[in-house]
């Protein structure tokens, strides 16, 4: 099945030939990326067809076996990935859309950018004139997707789907963005028309792409889901399917007997065959001896097959994950009975930290536009850069010692800003305090509060910007 847009376009100033060229364009890399990222969906949702083992019958095969390592690879370092908010903005409206519920979709940005590579996030360029709140969502590539401008990293147009045939799958209604109009395409009668279609003063087109893992040959950018963490886990699926087999089949004890009277497996009542599971539990057991002139029967049993080769082998492959997704061993269950201590947890945690600061780097830049989108859609300019949480994991008290070294060395003021976010006290928490500080200090506290907190914001943005 193939996405197509056969219905003409209306012709208008926006809809010509090469706007219809892009959105063909667009639609086709949906329906072309669309396998791949479901794919990558169904491992991380524990739903993913594993081929079955040609040498076990289907009947050991028919219970799912599940691992949960795709997922956990993703989740692991999206946790460590917590965008604070930004500075620079005097005004305080982005601190606002933070409060009110904007880290719900960083986190599925997020998600979604390393699961499948990449994710979008829309901006409604013209809140202020219709007097709402700020509109900022995240945006999956499944349905959405744009056209990249190479040099300025920066998105020439971007389409999301926002309705398809329930059959067909094929658009029904699309929603177009540029750098200077969006508007909604409707397929109506077999003829695509406009809706809401209005001009925007920002620019840029008011979408924004969070690439995870992109370099200069793959702008697109890759999946934490990669194809090695994909064999691990079919590798180790059907691993647990061969432990089950183990399980049902050799690690009860198979009984033998020999020279056996044939009446001693048949049923007396009914001279059926009595069951296997009967005889090795029960007949084997209660046999009478034999007459005068019989062979003495004979009993023994074969050996069992313990489960140690199928957990070393799934082992192994944990620890292959490990080191494809740079996270610690014991994140995927593979425990020792020594317990780490801090310092050799911190090292085993280094590559994962490492890791997390240039997923850092690569999605700030994309937060950065997005901050900068939403103050420009009120008319407003700052030069903001964002504020992200330490990727590493210190104890509150090592945190805690080396932030009141730098204060007592003078390199950081004490009720700045940028000290309360090293000791992780929350955005909200730090505008009480600047209040009881105030309240504390009286008029002239209030005046030296103020000038300190500009100071700080300031000698911030001119870091970022330098």
């Amino acid at each position: 099945m193939t996405i197509e847009v056969a219905a003409p376009l209306v012709r208008s100033s926006l809809a010509d030939s090469s706007t219809r060229g892009m959105i063909d364009a667009m639609l086709h890399r949906l329906e072309m990326t669309r396998p791949s990222n479901l794919l990558k969906q169904r491992f991380y949702d524990f739903d993913a067809q594993i081929p079955k083992s040609k040498v076990l019958p289907a009947a050991w095969q028919e219970a799912k076996q599940i691992v949960g390592w795709p997922s956990t690879v993703v989740d692991v370092l999206e946790e460590r990935l917590d965008l604070l908010g930004w500075r620079g903005d005097d005004t305080g409206h982005l601190q606002a859309l933070m409060d009110d519920g904007l880290g719900l979709e960083v986190s599925l940005a997020h998600l979604d950018a390393l699961i499948y590579g990449i994710s979008f996030v829309a901006v409604n360029p013209n809140a202020a004139d219709d007097a709402e709140d700020d509109l900022v969502t995240a945006e999956s590539p499944l349905n959405t997707t744009g056209i990249l401008d190479g040099r300025g990293r920066r998105l020439e147009a971007a389409i999301m789907v926002a309705e398809r045939d329930p059959t067909t799958r094929a658009p029904r209604a699309i929603v177009w963005a540029d750098s200077s109009e969006t508007g909604r395409l409707r397929l109506v009668a077999g003829v695509w028309r406009w809706e809401d279609r209005r001009p925007h003063r920002l620019g840029v087109t008011p979408v924004v792409q969070l690439v995870n893992r992109p370099r200069a040959s793959r702008l697109g950018g890759r999946s934490e889901i990669s194809r090695p963490i994909r064999a691990y886990t079919v590798q180790s699926v059907q691993t647990l399917a061969g432990m089950s087999a183990n399980r049902d089949f050799y690690s009860y004890p198979q009984r033998w007997a020999s020279n056996a009277p044939k009446d001693a497996f048949t049923d007396p009542d009914t001279g059926e065959d009595i069951p296997g599971w009967v005889t090795a539990m029960a007949a084997m057991l209660s046999m009478s001896s034999p007459g005068p002139g019989q062979p003495e029967t004979r009993f023994g049993s074969f050996a069992t097959n313990p489960p140690g080769p199928f957990l070393d082998q799934i082992e192994g492959l944990a620890k292959q994950v490990a080191g494809e997704a740079a996270i610690p061993p014991h994140y995927l269950g593979m425990l020792t009975n020594n317990t780490a201590s801090a310092e050799a947890i911190k090292n085993i945690e280094s590559r994962l930290v490492k890791r997390t600061e240039r997923r850092q780097a690569t999605f700030g830049r994309s937060w950065n536009q997005v901050g900068r989108m939403v103050l420009a859609a009120r008319g407003l300019s700052a030069g903001v850069s964002v504020v992200w949480r330490a990727a590493d994991t210190p104890t509150v008290a090592a945190e805690t010692d080396a932030v009141v070294k730098l204060v007592q060395a003078g390199v950081l003021p004490a009720a700045s800003q940028v000290t309360w976010d090293r000791l992780r006290i929350s955005r909200a928490d730090q505008a009480q305090l600047r209040a009881d500080i105030a309240a504390d200090a009286g008029p002239v506290g209030v005046l030296a509060s103020a000038l300190g907190r500009q100071l700080d914001e300031g000698r911030a943005g001119h870091e970022d910007q330098g």
